[in-house]
């Protein structure tokens, strides 16, 4: 009998002011629809059993924008300027809080516009193997999200706090870490420039495809 697959919960973090883009980056144009709603997209078209989605600034914006969207429940941390791990943190209390049943927690971003529901179904099959009780994106300069964390990690992500988000407790347990190549799906877009290199190479590999 083919085993079922981890019950794993998706925890998008959108709480950020995106001060270099100048305004909501959450809400900026890909693909007919928006980051953060792309981002959605893949989530629900995947194995992810459930979705979290952390906001903060611009947060009013981003609710009217995605509010009326089934399957998300959506989170605000009053505490969003300190960083991505007080977003971490906010999402792990609501689990741990709630005495939600899950397997593991999945940390997404918004801007990362690349990540689709194959890369997220290669982290969760990497977490259903059970040798490893975390699976993280590997970067040339280390390992970071997206990345899967076991329940027993929950604890500890509940205690984050700075912009370092889950990177130091990633870099702590290297032993217990299964490490994922992603190719060109890490990107992820900070700046006006950035974004406008994005929509160019994707206009045009839509043209030679």
């Amino acid at each position: 009998m083919e085993k079922a697959p981890p019950n794993i919960t998706a925890l998008v973090l959108a709480a950020g002011e995106a001060s270099r883009m100048g305004g909501p980056k959450q809400l900026l144009s890909w693909r007919g629809t928006t980051f953060l709603e792309n981002i959605l997209d893949q989530i629900n078209n995947s194995l992810v059993s459930r979705t979290l989605v952390v906001l903060g600034a611009h947060s009013g914006q981003i609710t009217a924008q995605i509010e009326k969207r089934e399957g998300a429940v959506l989170l605000y941390n009053e505490d969003w300027k300190s960083g991505l791990g007080s977003s971490i943190a906010c999402g792990a209390r609501y689990l741990t809080e709630k005495n939600i049943s899950t397997d593991g927690l999945l940390i997404l971003l918004a801007d990362q516009p690349l990540v689709d529901h194959h890369y997220i179904n290669t982290l969760i099959a990497g977490f259903a193997e059970g040798e490893k009780k975390m699976v993280a994106t590997l970067y040339g300069h280390g390992m970071g999200v997206p990345a899967l964390f076991s329940k027993d990690y929950f604890g500890a992500l509940t205690q984050l706090r700075s912009d370092v988000g889950a990177k130091e407790l990633i870099a702590k347990n290297r032993g217990h870490v299964l490490a994922i190549d992603p190719g060109e799906k890490s990107l992820d877009v900070d700046t006006r420039q950035q974004y406008r290199i994005l929509l160019q190479k994707d206009k045009d590999q839509t043209i030679t495809d």
